[in-house]
């Protein structure tokens, strides 16, 4: 955009119109896309490099105060989601830290505008555990009304949940959103999430079934009720056997994923089950007062199994 091309070139000593003229002549060259006024080198592979070179020659201040400080909202939202693809620059990560500190320009989780949640959940790759770690702050003590305007928070949650260094703190945050008073199940995105990060495949996270057994367990033997009946949807998921999709999306920035966890022999799945039902047979048959709701869910599932 015309707007933009002094900003452009002032973080590279050049004029408007020698930007401008470069650009010409990338896109003579095919190596830039034109989408309207906007022009963007792709693909993400060459613009990442460069990204990256970028942040290494030019000076920290300049990008700041161009690109953050001077920026418009769509330079902001454009910047932040180019950095989100760069996980393996120290730069981009010194970036993203000052700004999730306190007082940083992301350091106000709870008080977001629209722009504010789309550069959060555009650098979280960047930094997965200052993140998580900024939301857990935002949320381990909130009031039910500030969860329920924070509900965009959860997709993101469960990106965070693929790593199992992350996967318990994630679903911890999750339950929250999960368990809000009357919200209908079916409309619960949370709800859905947490049931999805159980299931044997497509679950979108690679914490190992002793990991997901044992939260299980935690939310089954709580001593609220709430909890617990969330803990059996987290059961029923554990023993599911088949018709798996998913409508989330797995991709995270330019980190490579994929599916999480899918196992790939028969003994993989016989493992996967006999912890499963270690776990369910024994609240089934205990005096717990969710053991009723365990041996419904084993009877649904009973067929599969």
């Amino acid at each position: 955009d015309g707007a933009e091309l002094p900003i452009l070139g002032a973080l590279v000593g050049k004029t408007a119109q020698d930007v401008f003229a470069g650009a010409a002549e990338l896109k003579r060259r095919d190596l830039v896309q034109a989408r309207a006024q906007w022009l963007a080198v792709l693909p993400h592979a060459i613009a990442n490099s460069l990204a990256k070179l970028a942040l290494q020659n030019i000076p920290p201040a300049t990008v700041q105060s161009l690109l953050v400080d001077q920026a418009s909202a769509r330079i902001l939202r454009s910047f932040s989601r180019r950095l989100g693809y760069l996980d393996d620059s120290k730069e981009a990560k010194a970036i993203i830290e000052a700004w999730l500190a306190p007082g940083g320009l992301l350091g106000d989780v709870t008080d977001f505008n629209e722009l504010g949640r789309a550069m959060f959940a555009n650098i979280a790759p960047v930094a997965p555990e200052a993140v998580l770690s900024a939301l857990e702050k935002a949320f381990s003590s909130a009031d039910e009304a500030t969860l329920r305007r924070s509900t965009h928070f959860v997709r993101l949650l469960r990106s965070l949940a693929y790593d199992p260094a992350l996967f318990e703190r994630a679903l911890a945050l999750l339950a929250k959103f999960a368990l809000l008073s009357g919200e209908d199940e079916k409309d619960n995105e949370a709800m859905g999430v947490v049931e999805s990060l159980f299931h044997i495949t497509l679950s979108g996270t690679h914490a190992p079934v002793a990991m997901r057994v044992k939260a299980a367990e935690g939310l089954l033997t709580s001593d609220d009720a709430a909890v617990r009946r969330l803990g059996v949807r987290a059961l029923g998921a554990l023993m599911k056997t088949s018709h798996f999709v998913s409508h989330y999306g797995f991709d995270f920035g330019a980190r490579s994923r994929d599916y999480g966890f899918h196992p790939r022999t028969g003994k993989d799945v016989r493992e996967w089950f006999d912890a499963v039902m270690a776990l369910a047979t024994g609240l089934a048959l205990s005096a717990s007062p969710i053991a009723g709701e365990v041996r419904k869910a084993l009877a649904r599932t009973f067929r599969g199994l």
